[in-house]
């Protein structure tokens, strides 16, 4: 990436079909997916038949009746794609999948708050909201009130990779205090549809063939759709 991010990250989703109490630190301790230290150490928010949320010291997983979710911001972020894939490929082949999506996520700086005002013109100019333009700028003395570019989603939805699905990008100001007014955040959503969206595939082979197969060229993808931002600041 064309400016070093201060905070990235990636998750992974699963939709399908799950039961949320098996997924449990020590049932990923006993089949060897984690190690006995990562098991005793997680944080455990709740083990119920409706919802499983704990936390490694690397990793968050959460599972609902329809979705798994792991994400991550230490790197390595393979991470958890490995741990998706032994956890789907090995033990649970049987889960029910039908859409996967890989995501990535950063926060980084454009050095000031001008540079960041003109990358939201550029992306969303005021001219087209006629007389109320006029009112977005705010406050030009307490930057704290400028108005404009809050929240921007852009979506592909013929992926040109013979894939069913969607990659969507948001772009809004980064809330990261450190960052003040001069930090944007990115999200990339790459979402993969098996079948019909309403349509359940028995077992997990054909989403974690998917997981296997596109993950580093989804990453590749993600890094470079931010770097269209990125290449704003120049």
């Amino acid at each position: 990436m064309r400016i070093e991010p201060e905070t990235s990250g990636a998750s992974i989703v699963l939709v399908g079909s799950f039961n949320p109490r098996i997924f449990r630190p020590d049932w990923f301790q006993a089949t060897g997916i984690i190690g006995d230290r990562e098991s005793h150490a997680a944080n455990i928010e709740i083990i119920h038949s409706a919802i499983s949320s704990f936390s490694l010291d690397w990793a968050k997983i959460r599972v609902d009746h329809n979705r798994f979710s792991i994400e991550t911001s230490d790197p390595p972020i393979i991470r958890i794609r490995d741990l998706v894939m032994k956890t789907f490929k090995e033990f649970l082949t049987h889960t029910p999948l039908n859409q996967v999506g890989i995501n990535r996520l950063v926060h980084f700086s454009v050095g000031t708050f001008e540079d960041r005002e003109k990358i939201g013109r550029k992306l969303a100019p005021h001219e087209p909201w006629g007389e109320w333009a006029q009112r977005l700028p705010g406050d030009p003395k307490n930057l704290k009130l400028h108005g404009g570019l809050k929240s921007l989603l852009m979506t592909q939805v013929d992926r040109s990779d013979g894939y069913s699905g969607a990659i969507t990008a948001r772009i809004e100001p980064s809330m990261l205090p450190q960052l003040g007014l001069h930090g944007i955040h990115m999200e990339i959503n790459d979402h993969y549809v098996v079948g019909e969206e309403t349509e359940t595939i028995m077992g997990s082979e054909s989403v974690m063939d998917i997981l296997e197969d596109q993950w580093s060229i989804s990453i590749q993808r993600s890094a470079w759709i931010i770097d269209q931002i990125m290449a704003l600041k120049d």
